[in-house]
């Protein structure tokens, strides 16, 4: 069985100019929500699926509760919150508030990922609504992202991505689930993750991210920058 039919990629459909009306921005971010994007039927089941002492990363983390809440759910692991936007010092002290101790903020640039960090490092890399501001619009930076979050997940660590676009005017499909290991494939991989986390060319303008009360002035591929506040 080859890996396109193991992880369920088929052609995607041919981009439509129609625009619905509610489509989100970049869509909820609840924490109970990305769990289930992420393949858990709910949160709770989420952070019990990690072994003891876990090390994950969330690539572009934004605002959302989501390492926060698992953060505190499981104290043992280490979480990183991982977001261009940190660098802005308004927006990392919303993200950060009331963040548990092992919850980390990074602010730093998603295509160099794997020089921020060492090969081999995490035990699951997660990522969801960043890719549709990216694949679309720049599909060699988001190459570079997907290609970044393999080399940094460990051999037998789990990278999960999203939205799979359910069709190219639906960006909220469920992650695409890879366990990194030896000798896969990782070009194919990346350039079917890029394929299925495009949005039609009618959506790409409702897809930037957005910080209430705030202006981002800084390229969101800044030059790697660490800013810890724990």
């Amino acid at each position: 069985m080859t890996e396109a039919s193991v992880f369920g990629f088929e052609t995607p459909p041919r981009f439509t100019p129609r625009v619905f009306k509610g489509i989100p921005v970049t869509g909820s971010r609840s924490a109970e929500e990305l769990a289930c994007k992420h393949g858990a039927s709910d949160l709770a089941t989420f952070a019990m699926s990690f072994p003891e002492e876990a090390y994950v990363i969330d690539v572009g983390a934004g605002l959302s509760p989501f390492g926060n809440e698992v953060g505190a759910a499981r104290p043992d692991i280490k979480w990183v919150n991982f977001d261009h936007s940190y660098s802005d010092p308004g927006i990392l002290e919303d993200a950060s508030r009331d963040a548990p101790a092992n919850v980390e903020y990074v602010a730093g640039d998603a295509t160099k990922l794997n020089e921020e960090y060492e090969p081999n490092t995490f035990d699951a890399v997660y990522s969801y609504w960043l890719m549709p501001h990216i694949s679309a619009n720049d599909p060699v930076s988001a190459a570079r992202i997907v290609r970044a979050m393999f080399t940094v997940a460990k051999i037998g660590g789990l990278v999960s991505v999203g939205p799979r676009t359910v069709d190219a005017n639906n960006p909220q499909g469920k992650s695409i689930r890879v366990m990194n290991h030896e000798g896969m494939d990782v070009g194919f991989l990346t350039d079917r993750i890029v394929t299925h986390t495009q949005v039609a060319e009618s959506l790409r303008h409702l897809f930037q991210p957005q910080y209430p009360n705030r202006k981002v002035t800084r390229s969101p591929y800044l030059n790697s920058r660490r800013r810890m506040v724990r």
